[in-house]
């Protein structure tokens, strides 16, 4: 394998799936008494003040950007990834959640075929058969596992799937830095807007927890978005 290729593109990867699987354990602990859309919140809050910080010798004529609608189209479908994943670790075990999650290389495949013009040949058509055979063994139809947060768990694999797209789409325009700070920015802004209707204040503990989780989380999108 490539040097360079391992170097910049499949450990950066790895590691954010470790940060992933931590801020994942986070969430599925603060997940039975604090609601969904209060923890999608702190995540995304959390991550934003620990960007704001390496952002600022920068200077804000850093935050220039000529791909604003890409970014608020990205922030979206990130929010709506983030938004089913947490409400499914809230309703499913950590390890299904976490599976159907990870269904996001199937989905790419398809838009990539659909939208950027790839050709489906036997090999990649194989690879989409198993791929969503394995899904159906996850959510088993029929048992108490095809539920509505199981389904949840693999539509947030969809919207990674679309968001890893569009981060791709953008990535000879813009710096892996400026594509996380509008992501947290926006995100943030979106995720507040529930908090009207469905705000708890958290515990010391939980908001302890969802810091864990909003610096993991954070680091794993910067090394993804990176690689």
């Amino acid at each position: 394998m490539d040097k360079p290729y391992l170097k910049h593109g499949v450990l950066p990867a790895v590691t954010a799936a470790c940060c992933f699987a931590v801020m994942s354990a986070c969430v599925k602990q603060v997940s039975a008494d604090l609601p969904t859309s209060v923890s999608v919140f702190l995540r995304n809050a959390i991550g934003l003040m620990f960007i704001l910080p390496l952002l600022a010798p920068r200077g804000l004529s850093f935050l220039k950007t000529t791909r604003l609608k890409t970014h608020l189209l990205r922030s979206g479908f990130s929010l709506c990834a983030m938004s089913c994943y947490f409400f499914a670790l809230g309703s499913i075990g950590l390890a299904e959640a976490t599976l159907l999650n990870t269904t996001s290389p199937i989905f790419i495949t398809i838009l990539a075929i659909l939208f950027l013009g790839e050709k489906l040949n036997r090999y990649t058509l194989t690879a989409i058969i198993s791929g969503f055979a394995g899904v159906s063994l996850i959510l088993k139809p029929g048992t108490d596992l095809f539920t509505l947060g199981a389904l949840l768990g693999l539509a947030s694999g969809f919207f990674i799937a679309c968001t890893k797209v569009l981060i791709r789409h953008m990535a000879q325009s813009e710096p892996v830095m400026r594509t996380l700070f509008y992501f947290s920015l926006l995100s943030t802004i979106y995720s507040a807007v529930p908090l009207l209707w469905f705000w708890q204040t958290p515990t010391a503990n939980q908001l302890l927890i969802m810091t864990l989780a909003g610096l993991s989380g954070t680091i794993g999108q910067l090394l993804l978005t990176y690689s």
